[in-house]
């Protein structure tokens, strides 16, 4: 009686685990991985031909409101955005739409919400009017196209699946290119046990729980 407790117990723990993580997703699996009051700094460097660079700074990027994602969608187009602030090191506005301008162009924003990717690729390559090519790995979403904008212009952006924020943004074209690249993407072991944490406590309750009744048990 006490075994049939006790797994009771552990999978009641698993479960409140797993719930805690999921309850908060669309039907579609879709979530915000951000929070309102959120910063993320990016390095913005601009290089020429010969890739000399003619401008190197840093950028702020604020989240100041965050919408509700409708628990169906059937068009990219009818994704919600968040609101950002996006501003110098210095404090100041960023005058600089040359990003918003290029992902409005590509049917894209900043962030992207999160917690069903394979649905986004469908979305995108299904409504969205930018043709591009998607990629997808364990780590990023993104995609890659081509746009004509004061001459052929090869551009490429991608998110970071943990919190869907644009991790980078490169912009190629004859006479120089643009990269923006969000700081402190560095992964590896750490960002894997962060990402996991309720599932990693989950199981290292249930494994407290077994250890603790076979001690009792001899």
């Amino acid at each position: 009686m006490k075994r049939v407790s006790l797994m009771i117990l552990s999978l009641a723990l698993i479960g409140m685990f797993l719930f805690a993580h999921a309850e908060a997703a669309t039907s579609q699996g879709l979530e915000w991985g951000l929070e309102v009051g959120d910063q993320y700094n990016y390095d913005y460097v601009v290089t020429d031909i010969n890739n000399e660079t003619l401008m190197e700074e840093v950028i702020h990027f604020f989240v100041t409101t965050i919408p509700s994602i409708p628990d169906i969608m059937n068009s990219w187009n009818e994704l919600p955005i968040i609101e950002v602030d996006i501003t110098w090191a210095n404090g100041t506005l960023m005058e600089e739409i040359i990003l918003e301008y290029l992902l409005y162009t590509m049917n894209v924003e900043f962030v992207l919400p999160i917690g069903n990717w394979t649905f986004l690729t469908y979305l995108y390559e299904e409504t969205a009017h930018f043709d591009a090519t998607i990629s997808d790995n364990s780590s990023y979403w993104g995609f890659e196209g081509i746009l004509f904008l004061f001459g052929e212009t090869t551009v490429h952006v991608d998110y970071l699946k943990d919190d869907g924020l644009m991790a980078h943004f490169t912009m190629n074209r004859h006479n120089g290119s643009l990269r923006v690249t969000r700081q402190g993407l560095s992964g590896g072991i750490l960002d894997l046990i962060t990402d996991n944490i309720l599932y990693i406590g989950a199981v290292v309750v249930v494994l407290a729980v077994v250890c603790i009744y076979y001690t009792k048990k001899k």
